[in-house]
C-alpha cells in the first residue's frame, strides 16, 4: 500500500510540474470508460461520472489525483482556460 501511494504522489507531482500555475483536470471522452475512480478520489468533489467523467473547473483544485488514478489515462492537468 505505502508503494502504490508513493507512486500514486510521484505521478501527480509530474502532473502538476507539466501543467504549470492553476491546473484544472481535463477529461479525454473518448478514453474515458466511466469507471469512476476519478470521482472516488476528487477531494473537492469536482469529478461526476455519467456517461463519461466530467471536471467542475470551479471546484477543481488541480491537485492530479483523478489524473493519477485514472486506468486509461483520460484525465489531464491543463492550464486554466487553455
Amino acid at each position: 500500500m505505502a508503494a502504490e501511494l508513493a507512486k500514486v504522489n510521484a505521478r501527480i507531482a509530474g502532473l502538476q510540474g507539466r501543467a504549470g500555475a492553476a491546473p484544472v483536470a481535463v477529461v479525454a471522452s473518448e478514453l474515458c470508460v466511466a469507471c469512476g475512480r476519478c470521482a472516488e478520489v476528487c477531494p473537492k468533489g469536482a469529478v461526476a461520472v455519467e456517461d463519461i467523467a466530467r471536471v467542475d473547473a470551479g471546484r477543481c483544485n488541480g491537485c492530479g489525483r483523478c489524473a493519477a488514478v485514472c486506468p486509461r489515462g483520460a484525465i489531464s492537468l491543463q492550464k486554466a482556460g487553455a
